[in-house]
């Protein structure tokens, strides 16, 4: 490898070292970095006694049977975003494609750097699991390893597409990824339709998971596939038993034959390749200007909606919100499909009232992923025309509602997947999926109203609140903020509707009546305060973050 790329990687870490030294310099930003860090551990702290009350209590064979699937299912998750692995940004670009080195050696430099990231990550996942290699050091080594595995994983295969793609011709490399398909759908087919659903609910009724995890690595696609992770089980298994060494050599030497085959692979850091980069960058910039939905897996570029009535104003502005929001709800569904999946796979044994438990709770992760930035439809995504909204004819309520009412229907649509798949698995209650649907709408006004509330009070750009601390510590006092007011008045409505379900005698219709008009006023007032924020916000806080 080049020496210059080498010196280039030292002076990227002596960089951020000094960034940070120059931060800490400034008494504000040490206090507020210092009080980052205690919220940091109390988040932390419960994961690290609860590891150290379990001490080295999990059997071997959870780890030699568990670990490959498991990594399975992480590896799939982060291979949708595997493509952006050898993506330049803009200052390599200019400075490793002008200057003499291989493409190769640009491989290799981003290897390095991907593996030293992964190696700091799994820095604090050893905290929580120190108990998997017999100590931290141990498990730090070896967490370690195993994500430089996935991220040289998800680089391979990335080279082995770009390989097939440059040199196999058009129509065979169609055929072969059509075949491709073909096949993983076969499997995945043959999965579920043989899945040992018995075997998994008696295992765990007699609190021996042991045997439901062979009995769904014995599937055979899913052997085919956890192929490539069955050494990190066999090798966790034994760390755990105490036989490091070895071990940690096996799997050092199975990263550096994949890093190995990695830079056998060609790498053409071609014009396409520039233009992708330079688009994931304009993406990034999104990110970190508000827009979180545009780094999205799933993100369409064609989509068509009729024109709204014009409803004083508001209709124009839901019109916009509601187009862009439609754009990132394919992502959006993926991942709730993802939540709800184990909830489904538990339906399919025929269960009953027990699908409601698990598929209920998935509500609640869905809200709180679609009542982030998953849309990129409200304020928090308008932040750079601020002032041209404040400039519009309109009054400020309805230009409130134009901007949340697009995220509360659309984050509606992500929820009726769970609530669609209760009421397929368990229809002799279908009161509970039709109430909580007929409430979701005041709940979801609510939580994206305080959203939005707490945006427009505390404005904090996600580009300055990750190379600043005061803005990062602001970030997270805000977010606590918004979970405490969130739960109090759910809280309150739930505590109304029980009070009315009780003192009429069991009725669940007047238990959801007064729960709903609560929740209603609730988010009547919440939306009230957004209207008032945004009339008074002050556009030039926004150069200011």
């Amino acid at each position: 490898m080049n020496p210059a790329l080498l010196l280039l990687l030292g002076l990227r870490v002596k960089a951020v070292l000094a960034r940070t030294r120059r931060l800490m310099a400034k008494p504000a930003h040490a206090v507020a970095t210092a009080a980052g860090a205690g919220l940091l551990v109390l988040m932390i702290l419960p994961g690290i006694l609860a590891g150290a009350g379990r001490g080295m209590e999990i059997p071997p064979e959870y780890l030699r049977h568990g670990m490959p699937p498991a990594l399975l299912l992480f590896f799939l998750a982060t291979l949708l975003g595997a493509r952006r692995l050898l993506l330049l940004t803009p200052p390599e670009i200019v400075f490793l494609l002008a200057g003499p080195f291989s493409h190769r050696q640009i491989t290799a430099c981003k290897m390095i750097a991907g593996a030293s990231g992964s190696m700091l990550s799994a820095m604090l996942i050893a905290i929580w699991m120190r108990w998997l290699a017999g100590g931290w050091l141990k498990t730090w080594l070896a967490v370690g390893l195993v994500m430089v595995f996935l991220y040289l994983l998800g680089l391979v295969v990335v080279l082995l597409w770009r390989t097939a793609k440059n040199g196999l011709r058009p129509r065979v490399f169609r055929a072969g990824a059509i075949l491709l398909a073909g096949l993983i759908l076969a499997g995945i087919t043959h999965t579920i339709t043989t899945f040992p659903f018995s075997e998994l609910l008696h295992a765990f009724e007699s609190e021996n998971p042991v045997s439901a995890l062979r009995a769904i690595n014995a599937l055979p696609a899913v052997a085919v596939a956890t192929l490539p992770f069955q050494l990190f089980g066999m090798a966790f298994a034994g760390m755990h038993q105490g036989v490091f060494g070895p071990w940690m050599g096996a799997l050092v030497v199975y990263n550096l034959l994949l890093a190995g085959l990695g830079l056998a692979l060609p790498a053409r850091f071609d014009d396409k390749t520039v233009r992708e980069s330079y688009k994931s960058d304009q993406k990034l910039e999104r990110v970190k200007a508000g827009d979180w939905g545009a780094a999205g897996p799933f993100v369409l570029t064609r989509v068509r909606l009729p024109d709204f009535p014009h409803w004083g104003g508001m209709g124009a502005i839901a019109w916009r919100q509601s187009l862009n929001g439609l754009q990132r709800l394919p992502g959006l569904l993926f991942i709730v499909a993802l939540v709800a999946a184990p909830g489904m796979l538990t339906g399919f044994s025929d269960i009953g009232e027990g699908a409601l438990v698990v598929l209920l709770p998935s509500l609640l992760i869905v809200t709180m992923i679609g009542a982030g930035r998953g849309f990129g439809c409200d304020f928090r995504s308008d932040i750079q025309h601020i002032d041209q909204l404040k400039s519009l004819p309109v009054r400020p309520g309805l230009i409130a509602l134009g901007e949340v009412l697009p995220s509360v229907f659309l984050l509606l649509i992500a929820q009726s997947i769970p609530l669609a798949a209760a009421f397929y698995f368990a229809p002799d209650l279908w009161f509970v999926p039709l109430g909580a649907f007929l409430l979701l709408i005041p709940v979801n006004l609510l939580v994206i109203g305080v959203e939005n509330l707490a945006f427009l009070l505390f404005p904090v750009r996600q580009k300055s609140a990750a190379t600043d601390p005061l803005a990062m510590l602001r970030l997270m006092l805000t977010g606590v903020v918004k979970l405490l007011c969130a739960a109090l008045i759910l809280g309150g409505a739930f505590g109304c509707g029980f009070a009315a379900y009780w003192f009429l005698g069991g009725s669940w219709t007047a238990g959801l009546i007064t729960g709903g008009l609560v929740l209603a006023a609730a988010a009547s007032t919440v939306m009230a305060g957004v209207a008032a924020a945004f009339n008074s916000f002050d556009p030039t806080v926004v150069a200011e973050n």
